[in-house]
């Protein structure tokens, strides 16, 4: 008879669209994952906090020996500094601390992009690696360095938030974006609106890009407006390889041709990654903080 493989690591992915919860053994091999939808608990609001307490708390077996818990926000060193999750009230917020003496088990806490890099330098496309930055295409965007293993955090943990940064659409009149709300999942579905007066979510528009005009023009700009933000990457962080991941990645095969000639064709062969590649991981935050 199989032996059955014993859950030892309980990992979460807190985000803002939906929460994973994935259990992992003890070569963290996936043993099971589920999600949860975020905007069921009292999101902006430090009550939040306790939701998460709950959802550990059932999820708890007598096997786990460490609970990693992966957070979109400001993290530094064991704290949520900021996030849009818990609100105003809910900064600096010692979540590693507390949540150690509540469940009696280690608790490691990251943010959710810097998770999903460990968990690539470790596991994925980033193993032996010198240096990569890995890219979160998501309902938002952020991208997270990682130099000869180690993650570069900076001063207070924001390394990374380049994403905060505007960028001038001079296709939409010279209007400005943040990075954030333009070249993303809201991003594509922000300019699609603009042009066509009609609202369709990421899914939606790359869907429709085979039959409708307004759907490619808005597509054309995402991959423009992404392969000047990986130029800007390249020198910045002269990385050896750009691994790609988010909820965006199953368009790749729709977008990212043209970003990448595009990229080809504008960066110096001095500062080009050596490769630009499709994350391949699965439940790839909550495997980076358990591990």
């Amino acid at each position: 008879m199989k032996k059955e493989n014993k859950a030892v690591y309980l990992g979460l992915d807190v985000g803002g669209t939906k929460i994973e919860l994935a259990e992992f053994d003890e070569n963290f091999r996936l043993i099971k994952n589920s999600f949860l939808p975020t905007n069921e608990f009292r999101v902006g609001s430090i009550d939040f906090i306790k939701s998460i307490e709950g959802v550990i708390a059932e999820n708890l077996k007598q096997s786990i020996r460490r609970i990693g818990i992966s957070f979109k926000g400001s993290i530094n060193k064991g704290i949520i500094v900021h996030s849009s999750l818990l609100g105003k009230e809910g900064g600096n917020f010692l979540l590693e601390q507390k949540f150690s003496q509540k469940f009696g088990l280690p608790v490691k806490l990251e943010n959710d992009v810097n998770a999903m890099a460990i968990a690539e330098g470790k596991f994925g496309q980033g193993q032996g690696v010198g240096s990569f930055v890995l890219l979160n295409l998501g309902t938002g965007i952020r991208i997270s360095a990682c130099c000869e293993g180690k993650i570069i955090r900076g001063h207070g943990g924001n390394a990374g938030e380049i994403c905060q940064k505007q960028i001038r659409v001079s296709e939409l009149g010279d209007k400005i974006y943040p990075v954030d709300d333009f070249i993303s999942g809201k991003g594509i579905a922000n300019v699609y609106a603009e042009i066509s007066g009609k609202n369709l979510c990421a899914r939606e528009i790359f869907e429709a890009v085979a039959y409708d005009k307004k759907a490619q023009e808005a597509v054309a700009l995402f991959a423009k407006y992404l392969s000047e933000f990986l130029i800007e990457i390249c020198y910045f962080y002269d990385p050896e390889m750009i691994i790609i991941n988010g909820s965006l990645k199953k368009a790749a095969h729709i977008f990212l041709p043209e970003v990448i000639r595009r990229y080809e064709q504008n960066t110096s062969i001095f500062f080009q990654a050596k490769k630009i590649e499709i994350s391949s991981l699965e439940s790839g935050p909550c495997l980076g903080v358990v591990s």
